[in-house]
């Protein structure tokens, strides 16, 4: 069967498959989908100037783009202008002497200019030295090239520089070419004249030319460097400079490359197979761009230096160590000891507090305990995203929602009817569960159906029926509030706890309404997950409460609305609490397993899965006469089935981390039901399609398909950290499985 999307079975290159989607375009994606959700993400993880080019280069595009003769192709090798102007300004910052006719290459942008050099000087199989941290597109355009990666450690002990040491016991025979960078990215460490020297050593005495990737040497650095400074390094070295972020113009993508005569003709040979050259506006924008003087770099310097106050303040409150010497775009610290790793504190700053800041972890292992705050936004922008991470810091100052008397074992337990009904059943459910420990009761005073005409609570009255509950047992009362009113009623009649309901939480100006009513009130909250499975969106509620001055706070996991209903009426998904623990970990999990399961021969082995998972209380419909209840009725037990379920329960205490080795095994064990659960649709999905092949007279066995789903499944494994092979053996299991249920359809 062909696939409407590649029908003939093409096959993408095999390095395609040795390359993954650059991180900032996936990240991107996903910022953009949060943007979409209403989030507002601040971004400090990319180093794009968010500025403007001088309004001198900005006029000069404008008048040269006017002209009726610019629009053709230009000169591969760049206008004589514009390398002129590359010479001078090297000259006047660099102290470097340039042959603007030889030892000069414009590029469409540095970036570039990394793929030129590679496809320039590396055959397949040579060896390329990319620094750990650094930039990825070395090791991404290597791999490309086909080379051998060799890394070599960056160290913070070291300022960040090559230990040549280690350098010297790498084959340096089987290596061509070394990507250097300073200031460096993304550590900010500054080069010195030694290092250059030592470097341009380095790839005389071992044949390995130097590039040198410069475009951060005027952001904050006092003193910018070439290493086409150091005497004879044009022999052996190629260095790269661009406007992007010297002069604002990083969407305009001008760059360059200079060196020696050979080298600069052999990339233009790679280079003029690829590209038709720059717009000659562009070009002579970019001429005009060169010729700023100091009061240029002065005032783009105090921007960035505003801005790095406020960025060191971030990392303060991050808890985060950094060397204030450093240059460039960015901010790099070290994060503190507390933290799991980069990429877990970037995420919880991300859908916490709706900053984005890059993990160490992209620019290699030696990253991977550090973070990168960029500078590219507008100081006013930086000081909210100070606010929020400083915001975001106090959400560990929850405090407990447990009322007096209350024991703080797991499980907590809250309990009573779906819905309060008259006032006897009220009172006979309530005196049932007090008689057996329990110590908070529930009950549903306004209830949100699906439909129309159905029983939808008797309103106000019921409260009055709960403050007897508290008069005659000694409980406390919970309830579930959907409006402004329900809260201000519930708080006249002295109810204890309120929760928001899963309809309620899927919708942001309800909950907004609550949180507005609830202002100066101190009284746990509980938070119902929303119907869809939508993370983001419970959080957002929680934030919401937690915004209003509530700090006793808790969540519900009731289950997800799924049109594919079958064990469950709620689908678990386990996952989303599970992440939820992992972004707020100081916030009380509370279990439904009424709602979850929708039965209630289902309420005992849900609550003990979720107690397994480190759950801190369950909520459970209890009614005394389930079977006539007037909602609900398949899901409620009567207290003494209650009783029995919390006494066969197995509480088994661990430390609530996702170090924590159980707690790991419980994530395991979800997934793997995760896994079974699907597997066992796609089986369904199989028969299915098996009987269509019955009924059209169709071979089970379909080659081309399987072979098409083998290849993407295996390049897929292969682009999220996993073993080909492996995925290929998972993938024939599945498909054996899969025929022999089709076999047995059309054998029927």
């Amino acid at each position: 069967m062909q696939n409407s999307i590649n029908p003939f079975n093409i096959r993408p290159a095999n390095r395609v498959n040795n390359i993954s989607e650059y991180y900032f375009s996936k990240k991107l994606k996903e910022i953009a989908e949060l943007n979409a959700r209403g989030l507002d993400i601040i971004n400090l993880g990319i180093g794009g100037p968010d500025r403007p080019p001088h309004p001198e280069t900005i006029e000069t595009l404008c008048t040269e783009s006017r002209k009726s003769d610019v629009h053709g192709y230009q000169p591969y090798i760049g206008l004589p202008e514009l390398r002129r102007a590359f010479a001078d300004w090297y000259n006047r910052w660099y102290n470097v002497t340039l042959d603007p006719q030889k030892e000069i290459q414009p590029l469409i942008g540095s970036k570039e200019g990394i793929l030129h050099i590679s496809l320039a000087f590396l055959n397949a199989g040579d060896g390329v030295l990319v620094p750990n941290p650094g930039y990825p597109t070395y090791s991404s355009v290597s791999r490309l090239a086909e080379a051998e990666i060799f890394t070599y450690d960056l160290d913070e002990n070291n300022h960040w520089q090559p230990d040549f040491k280690q350098l010297e016991s790498l084959p340096l025979d089987r290596i061509k070419l070394m990507w250097v960078n300073y200031p460096n990215m993304p550590t900010g460490a500054k080069a010195s004249m030694e290092l250059f020297t030592k470097l341009v050593d380095f790839g005389k005495r071992h044949n390995i030319i130097i590039v040198n990737d410069n475009p951060y040497s005027f952001i904050l650095n006092d003193n910018p460097m070439s290493i086409l400074a150091v005497p004879g390094s044009k022999d052996i070295c190629i260095e790269m400079n661009s406007l992007s972020k010297s002069h604002n113009m990083s969407g305009w993508r001008i760059g360059m490359l200079a060196s020696n005569p050979q080298f600069i003709e052999w990339i233009l040979k790679v280079k003029s197979n690829i590209d038709s050259g720059m717009f000659r506006p562009l070009q002579m924008a970019a001429t005009k761009a060169l010729s700023c003087g100091q009061e240029w770099y002065d005032q783009l310097n105090e921007v960035y230096r505003n801005r790095r106050d406020i960025a060191e303040k971030i990392m303060k409150a991050l808890g985060c160590s950094y060397d204030p010497s450093q240059a460039g775009l960015f901010v790099w610290g070290k994060i503190p000891d507390s933290a799991t790793d980069a990429e877990s504190l970037a995420d919880e700053i991300l859908y916490n507090a709706h900053v984005f800041i890059t993990p160490g972890f992209i620019f290699g292992s030696r990253g991977n305990r550090y973070i990168r705050i960029s500078l590219c936004a507008p100081e006013k922008k930086m000081q909210e995203a100070l606010h929020r991470i400083d915001n975001n810091t106090i959400m560990e100052d929850l405090q407990s929602i447990l009322l007096p008397g209350i024991d703080s074992k797991r499980p907590i337990i809250i309990a009573g009817p779906c819905s309060a009904e008259t006032e006897e059943q009220v009172m006979t459910t309530a005196k049932s569960l007090a008689e057996r420990g329990i110590k908070i009761f529930r009950a549903g005073i306004w209830k949100p159906r699906t439909k129309p005409g159905g029983f939808e609570g008797v309103g106000v009255e019921g409260l009055a029926w709960l403050k007897h509950v508290k008069e005659e047992t000694g409980m406390y009362t919970a309830t579930e509030v959907a409006t402004e009113r329900h809260v201000f009623e519930a708080l006249k009649h002295g109810i204890d706890i309120l929760w928001i309901g899963a309809r309620t939480t899927a919708n942001p100006f309800a909950v907004q309404e609550i949180a507005n009513a609830l202002k100066g009130v101190d009284i746990p909250v509980l938070i119902k997950n929303p119907v869809n499975p939508d993370l983001e969106l419970w959080i957002g509620a929680v934030e919401r409460i937690y915004n209003a001055g509530l700090h006793r706070l808790a969540v519900i996991h009731r289950g997800f609305s799924s049109y594919d209903k079958q064990l469950y009426r709620n689908m678990p998904q386990w996952h989303i609490p599970i992440e939820l623990r992992r972004r707020l970990p100081n916030l009380p999990i509370f279990c439904d397993p009424s709602h979850i399961g929708g039965k209630r021969e289902l309420v005992a082995p849900l609550s003990q899965q979720a107690m397994d998972l480190g759950f801190d209380g369950l909520i459970v419909e209890s009614h005394c006469d389930p079977d006539c209840a007037w909602s609900d009725k398949n899901q409620q037990v009567t207290p003494d089935a209650l009783d029995y379920i919390l006494n066969m329960l197995v509480i088994r205490e661990t430390t609530q981390t996702t170090e924590n080795l159980s707690e790991l095994r419980h994530q395991i064990d979800n997934l793997d039901n995760q896994l079974l659960e699907l597997l066992a649709k796609r089986m369904r999905i199989s028969r299915e399609i098996g009987q269509y092949k019955k009924e059209h007279s169709m071979p089970v066995l379909q080659t081309n398909r399987y072979d098409e789903i083998l290849q993407k499944r295996m390049a897929q494994a292969v682009e999220l950290g996993m073993s080909g092979e492996f995925m290929k053996e998972v993938m024939q299991a599945i498909h054996e499985e899969s025929v022999h249920q089709q076999m047995n359809i059309i054998n029927k």
